[in-house]
C-alpha cells in the first residue's frame, strides 16, 4: 500500500524536528543523509541539489537546502521561519515548478 504524501511530510518533518532539538540549527549533513523511514523504507531528506523531491513524494519537493557558498542569492527571513529563495535556472525549471505548485497550496517543505 502507498504511503500518502501529505504522511511521508508529517513524519520527515517530524524528524527533521527531532534533529533540530538535539542539534540546533546547524544540524549535520551526516544526521540529515541518515533519512528517516517510513513504511519500511528509507526517505531522503536531503539530495545533491537544492531542491530535492524524493521518489516516495508525489507532489513535489521536500527539501530546499541552501548554503553560505551558494551562486543564488537565497535569504533566510528574520523571523518567519521561511528563506526568501532565488529560484533554479531555467534550464531546472521543473524543480521550480514542484517548489511553486508545494507553495500555492501551503504544503509543507523544509529548508
Amino acid at each position: 500500500m502507498a504511503t500518502s504524501d501529505e504522511l511521508i511530510r508529517l513524519l520527515a518533518l517530524k524528524r527533521v524536528a527531532e534533529l533540530r532539538d538535539a542539534w540546533g540549527d546547524s544540524i549535520p549533513e551526516s544526521e540529515l543523509s541518515k533519512g528517516v523511514v517510513v513504511a519500511g523504507e528509507t526517505l531522503h531528506l536531503k539530495g545533491p541539489q537544492g531542491i530535492f523531491k524524493p521518489l516516495q513524494l508525489s507532489d513535489g519537493p521536500l527539501t530546499v537546502v541552501s548554503t553560505l557558498a551558494s551562486r543564488y542569492e537565497d535569504e533566510l527571513l528574520d523571523g518567519a521561519n521561511a528563506l526568501n529563495y532565488d529560484y533554479a535556472p531555467r534550464s531546472h525549471e521543473h524543480e521550480n515548478d514542484g517548489l511553486k505548485r508545494l507553495i500555492a497550496t501551503q504544503t509543507p517543505s523544509f529548508c
